[in-house]
């Protein structure tokens, strides 16, 4: 019979954004527009819990992630990646007798190149008899150059000396995971890649123990993107059947796609879609014999629906679909099948009774019905999160494992059933060898009456995480009273002082750069996750040279592609005067050019360089205010060659004079530049703008004043921000023309021509100038212009927001308050940042909650007409206080950064949230 294995790595977020998007850093344009709703039921969709950025030194080598296992009667086979050697390596071992002993040494399968200079990652293995096949995407670059497999005829004892390639193709592209099944010297993969610019789903195979292969795209469309196939196989009778199926947008919503080949996957038939309604994810693909069935989440509304079809005659036809959640209220997501015949068992979680429960249900005719859902974790009902169960079924024993926070800590736990999931057994925690403080890459198997728990973390210490297992012989009914240790754990770190985080996301790849004391001296430090912010790379990389007597700190990140540019400022002891660095890296974080300085045309460490901010789209650009003429001007210098080369003499965008003009800030489309900054050309400081259309290199002879509702001059403007969408540019900033300063406005619609005769007051709720308002923040998205700022009205500060459908010319008549989970100023909330794709508004701020300090998010759906009536804590930690937060969108995504000083050091953290 054709194996498949599931190696599905474990999602938090009910959408995630398409693997190989771009997005620029903080506030841009529209990638994904939800229809209005109401943000009154909203809750965000967390990961479990924190993930920490910034990895501690010395490097933690032996870092193990993303494990996936296979296995066959009592032998089990395990599959990682290892960080031992620099990169990630693919390494493999093996347990005889159910997981009680592994062999002595782990053997590494990425053989084609030297240890740890490729990435080599999302590993997936498959076993028949003694046939073991382990394939593997290769990292370099940044890119998916090729799709690898080793394999081994004698159950693991040998291997190939040189790992094959599986896919045909020869030029860098991005990729997901790849999928296997296999059946005897026959694998088939799949997986789905953008090498013709769009995303496609490929099948290849090989009959000849995966020595050669043959590839074919099997789904996607002109102008879309099919993402994430699953695949199963089975054989019936002298037919191989190949089954995949995929997420697929090309009807402009996300839809579940179906393909079959009864060739063995020589040939395939036509694409069918599988759903009735736009879904959020597919989740699951089982067969057996004529009896395939397909697994997603639909959408209802902003809530997820487990649902199901099932097929009788191998695929050609599927009854209609079937929901699994039954409950009214709640979001689930899920379901995660087991298939034998005509019995179908799905398990998935649901937030019906509030956080998160673990349920099953199942059809007995194929799926033509459905049975009740039953609630299978037995805690109180919505106390604690369940999570991302997993179902293995063997003649009617059900064993579902899942995620469990009822401990405090997030747990693996498990749950038998003996009459085909009608009564439940007492549930066992599975990772019960003390120590836990959280488990991450979790993976499951099973064959006949042998099932298994696979998975990494980090008892040994905060970052020494490890591969364990549990197992059970008897169905799930009866477990190991210990778990046991699969891989050897690396040695723990050190800490350091981390602040200022920045983040930028493209597609799935989240990189991050921070400030960082570990070495003395302040260092500028990276990391990255390909994983959308789930893993990081075992060791952060030092951007800067790390001179003696300096201190390098404020980091600002851009990204587009690959192409990956990080700025800081520099700050030497002895003269206190400032340069501007950039470092650039082409391949996506994987190697960087080394730093350089941009504030040219003057010796280093001469004049005082600072407030630099970086925008990137056809090129690279930087601006910032120094004072070589005397009093600081702004200059900016450019790069159109990702980062290569820069111009020998900046650029001086200020058409003032000697004035004292600072704090500058830029948005780029294009070529077209335009800059914002605070000047005091007039006495007091005012807003000035100027524009560039040929990427920096001059600028309009006049400077645009923005400030207009009061002379030049005559009181104090300062801190604007900008952002911009096409032609249309807004720029807010802090205005103390009426006393405390108030939040102030204007706009372009025509690329920075003309604007508006009369600025615009938007803290509109409160008398002007009563109460400081400032640290403003703005994102745009066509017509919608959004701000938040923080405000003392009430007291301590709170957070205000108001917004425009009409391209800044009129706001709401009263601004609203965000932090509305306690009383007005009775806590400080300060330091907000939004971020906006269509009519969803997403802001997070640093609140000083007595009970419970930390990061907060509030949310709207409806382009900020309703909110939250409670923000939510997007920190999972039970920490003293997050500060720096930093904030990005992309598609459904939305990436949270801060850092946080609860401990004895501040460390970086990260969390992301779905629809």
């Amino acid at each position: 019979m054709l194996r498949t294995c599931l190696v599905l790595a474990l999602v938090f977020v009910l959408a995630p954004a398409l693997i190989g998007t771009t997005t620029s850093c903080g506030s841009g344009g529209s990638t994904f527009v939800l229809p209005p709703g109401t943000a009154a039921t909203y809750v965000p969709s967390f990961m479990p819990s924190d993930s920490r950025v910034d990895q501690p030194l010395p490097a933690t080598l032996g870092q193990v992630r993303s494990p996936v296992a296979a296995c066959q009667g009592n032998s089990l086979y395990a599959v990682w990646g290892d960080t031992r050697n620099g990169n990630d390596d693919i390494f493999f071992n093996v347990s005889t007798d159910n997981g009680a002993t592994w062999q002595p040494s782990n053997t590494r399968l990425d053989t084609n190149a030297p240890p740890g200079i490729l990435r080599d990652a999302g590993p997936a293995i498959c076993v028949d008899g003694a046939n073991l096949y382990v394939a593997w995407g290769q990292y370099d670059k940044g890119t998916a150059n090729q799709y690898y497999m080793n394999r081994s005829l004698d159950g693991g004892a040998t291997w190939l000396p040189t790992p094959v390639v599986i896919d045909g193709n020869t030029a860098p592209f991005q990729g997901t995971n790849i999928q296997l099944c296999c059946d005897g010297n026959t694998v088939i993969a799949t997986w789905s890649d953008n090498r013709s610019g769009d995303y496609v789903v490929y099948v290849a195979r090989s009959t000849d123990d995966g020595l050669t292969w043959s590839e074919q795209p099997v789904g996607g469309a002109p102008g879309f993107d099919a993402t994430d196939p699953r695949i199963c196989c089975d054989v019936v009778g002298m037919n191989h059947y190949v089954y995949v199926a995929w997420d697929d947008n090309r009807n402009g919503q996300q839809n579940i796609y179906f393909d079959r080949s009864i060739d063995g996957g020589v040939t395939f038939g036509a694409d069918v879609q599988i759903d009735s309604s736009e879904s959020w994810f597919l989740t699951d693909l089982c067969c057996d014999g004529q009896y395939v069935y397909v697994g997603w989440s639909g959408r209802v509304g902003f809530n997820g629906m487990p649902r199901l079809r099932g097929s009788s005659d191998f695929g050609a036809t599927f009854a209609a679909e079937e929901e699994l959640k039954a409950l009214a209220g709640g979001s689930a997501s899920g379901p995660s099948l087991c298939c034998e015949g005509m019995n179908v068992y799905a398990v998935f979680h649901d937030s019906v009774n509030g956080e998160r429960d673990v349920f099953v249900n199942r059809s007995l005719d194929a799926g033509l019905t459905v049975g009740a859902q039953v609630r299978i974790d037995s805690d109180a009902p919505g106390s604690f999160a369940s999570r991302w169960p997993r179902v293995h079924c063997n003649a009617g024993n059900l064993a579902a494992i899942w995620l469990d926070e009822r401990s405090g800590t997030l747990d693996i736990w498990g749950c038998f059933s003996p009459d085909g999931g009608l009564t439940w057994n007492a549930e066992f925690r599975m990772d019960v060898a003390g120590g836990v403080v959280s488990v991450a890459n979790f993976t499951t198997c099973a064959d006949g009456a042998a099932v298994y728990g696979l998975w990494s973390d980090p008892r040994d210490g905060p970052e020494r995480n490890q591969v364990q297992v549990n197992y059970s012989t008897t169905s799930g009914a009866v477990w190991q009273f210990n778990d046991l240790r699969v891989s050897q754990p690396a040695p723990e770190g050190t800490n350091s002082q981390s602040d200022s985080p920045d983040v930028c996301v493209a597609g799935s790849t989240v990189h991050t750069v921070w400030a960082d004391t570990r070495l003395g001296e302040r260092r500028i430090f990276y990391n990255r996750s390909d994983d959308s912010g789930e893993t990081w790379q075992a060791t952060d990389v030092a951007l800067d040279t790390g001179l003696a007597g300096t201190d390098d700190s404020n980091p600002r990140i851009c990204c587009k592609g690959n192409v990956v540019h990080v700025i800081w400022t520099r700050a030497y002891d002895t003269t206190n005067f400032d340069d501007v660095y950039v470092n650039t890296s082409q391949d996506g974080g994987m190697t960087w050019l080394g730093p350089t300085r941009v504030n040219t045309g003057i010796a280093a460490n001469t004049v005082s360089a600072l407030n630099p901010r970086i925008c990137c789209d056809s090129g690279v650009y930087v601006v910032w205010s120094d004072d070589r003429f005397g009093d600081h001007d702004i200059f900016c210098n450019r790069s159109i060659d990702n980062g290569t080369t820069w111009l020998p003499v900046a650029v001086r965008v200020d058409n003032g004079g000697i004035d004292e003009a600072s704090s500058p800030r830029i948005c780029c489309s294009g070529f077209r530049l335009h800059v914002v900054w605070s000047d005091a050309r007039n006495g007091a400081r005012d807003i000035y703008t100027n524009v560039s259309l040929d990427g920096g290199l001059s600028w309009l002879p006049i400077d645009t004043r923005l400030d207009v509702g009061d002379a030049p001059g005559a009181n104090w403007s300062s801190s604007a921000e900008i952002c911009c969408d096409g032609p249309r540019v807004y720029v807010a900033w802090r205005d103390s023309r009426n006393g405390d300063p108030d939040i102030y406005f204007n706009r372009s619609v025509d690329a920075g021509a003309t604007w508006l005769a009369d600025d615009r007051r938007l803290d509109s709720g409160a008398p002007a100038g009563v109460g400081a308002s400032e640290n403003i923040s703005l994102c745009c998205s066509g017509d919608n212009v959004y701000a938040v700022w923080d405000d003392e009205r009430d007291g301590d500060e709170d957070v205000y927001f108001n917004r425009s459908l009409d391209a800044g010319e009129t706001w709401l008549d009263e601004d609203v308050r965000l932090d509305t989970g306690d009383v007005a100023g009775a806590a400080e909330s300060d330091n907000a940042e939004v971020c906006c794709f269509g009519d969803r508004v997403y802001v997070i701020w640093d609140e000083e909650r007595p009970s419970n300090p930390g990061p907060y998010l509030n949310v709207s759906l409806d382009a900020g007409a309703t909110w939250m009536p409670d923000p939510v804590r997007a920190s999972s930690s039970p920490r003293e206080r997050g500060a720096g937060e930093e904030i990005v969108c992309d598609g459904t995504q939305v990436t949270l950064v801060w850092f946080d000083n609860g401990g004895a050091a501040a460390d970086i953290y990260l969390q992301r949230t779905g629809p």
